[in-house]
């Protein structure tokens, strides 16, 4: 009894990862606080710009990129699910696929 019960609880959890995946809603979240890290960081006075850039700073730190990283996969997953490929969308597939293009571009450099 124990064991059929794990199943279902996997799958539910699975179910709302699944969710916030295509959800709107957390893509707003992580647009939120990416704007929230970058303007933090941008209050660093310009005297200690060694803080921001680097390999230490906080433009490469890990938070920034996993944030840009589930945003990526947010936008990605969004529209693959919720968009249908047509015609009529056809803007809004390229829009999507240039902030990809951006998003990586900027974890690139």
């Amino acid at each position: 009894m124990e064991n059929s019960k794990r199943p279902r609880s996997a799958g539910r959890i699975l179910r709302a990862v699944g969710v916030a995946a295509v959800s709107t809603w957390t893509g707003l979240v992580l647009a939120g606080l990416l704007i929230f890290y970058l303007a933090a960081a941008s209050l660093i006075s310009p005297k200690s710009q060694g803080l921001l850039t680097g390999s230490g700073g906080l433009y490469a730190a890990w938070p920034l990129k996993t944030l840009l990283a589930l945003a990526v996969l947010n936008v990605i997953c969004a529209t693959i699910v919720r968009v249908r490929l047509s015609l009529a969308n056809l803007g809004l597939w390229c829009a999507h696929l240039g902030v990809v293009v951006l998003a990586v571009g900027a974890w690139w450099y």
